[in-house]
């Protein structure tokens, strides 16, 4: 479990498992807790230096408000996602369908210009 992980000081698993959980609340529909846990693991990732995973939690968090229709927190989130993968040279995050969310946003944030 993630508290054991704290316990023994394993960071890095903790974040891990933390995620996890995050992405396993988001499949169930619980985002709010989902949320809470993506972003606590984002936080770890971005403390111990870890730009890829801070970039898929990142991603994750932007896929939860699209899916949510709160389109610019998303844009927000998905430029964030963006810039740490254009420094760290990092791909999207296959699972999280990252084109679609982009889409669907961009498609959302036009149509709402209109």
């Amino acid at each position: 479990s993630a508290a054991a992980f704290r316990a023994l000081g394993y960071q890095i698993a903790r974040a891990t498992v933390v995620d996890l959980q995050g992405m396993a609340h988001a499949a169930l529909g619980r985002t709010g807790t989902a949320l809470r846990l993506l972003r606590d693991a984002l936080d770890i990732f971005h403390r111990l230096g870890d730009p890829v995973n801070a970039a898929f939690a990142v991603e994750a968090i932007a896929a939860l408000f699209a899916a949510a229709g709160e389109m610019e927190r998303a844009a927000r989130w998905l430029a964030g996602a963006e810039a740490v993968r254009e420094r760290h040279d990092v791909e999207p995050y296959p699972l999280f369908g990252y084109d679609r969310t982009v889409a669907s946003v961009r498609s959302a944030l036009e149509a709402a210009v209109l």
